[in-house]
């Protein structure tokens, strides 16, 4: 089974105000962070969607293999599920079974939780913790072509469920499935955390 990663990076930030991806977890940005997680729990491929300062992401990246950037020139524009497709569109071309999607800004996942939504059976997997889903999101190839033809409302959640699919929900624990840094104060309350740990 060949798992390919992808990680929306293309946004601004603007509520952040400095550049999410950048910002530092462990004294590593957080995109080189996320992104080595997923090749730990074993995912061979990392596909990158970038967009505002996309250079930045590739030199921070540099040092890392198997992974691809692809920008969505259109980032300031755009919604998530936009810059979705087009790493969808590009894991397609490179024969993967399935996906695993996620923000950038969602750091914390455990490394376990991505190996378990991996290798969960199902088709659409989403991990849960008390009851509330989060990423990584897996979608297997059989519905790549219906998430990049959608046209209606509701992001990458609302062709999701245009996909009338059956979704296994996997619960795990791990309560940093769905916890964001969309702001200052989010940044600060998960990098403590970062920092109890080690």
């Amino acid at each position: 089974m060949k798992s390919v990663a992808i990680i929306v990076a293309a946004g601004l930030s603007s509520r952040m105000g400095k550049f999410k991806p950048l910002l530092p977890f462990n004294k590593e940005p957080t995109i080189v962070y996320l992104t080595q997680k997923f090749f730990n729990a074993g995912v061979g491929h990392v596909i990158i969607v970038t967009g505002h300062r996309s250079e930045d992401l590739m030199a921070a990246c540099s040092d890392l293999e198997s992974l691809t950037f692809i920008k969505n020139e259109a980032y300031a524009t755009t919604q998530m599920l936009d810059s979705a497709v087009l790493g969808i569109k590009e894991a397609q071309a490179m024969g993967a079974d399935h996906i695993l999607f996620t923000p950038v800004d969602v750091p914390l996942i455990a490394e376990e939780t991505i190996r378990l939504v991996m290798e969960a059976p199902g088709k659409i997997v989403f991990p849960t913790y008390g009851g509330q889903q989060g990423h990584p999101l897996k979608l297997d190839q059989n519905y790549f072509n219906s998430i990049v033809d959608f046209k209606g409302q509701g992001g990458m959640r609302g062709a999701i469920d245009a996909l009338n699919a059956p979704i296994a929900y996997l619960e795990v624990e791990d309560p940093f499935i769905f916890k964001d840094m969309d702001t200052p104060e989010d940044y600060r309350s998960l990098l403590n955390k970062v920092q109890r740990k080690s």
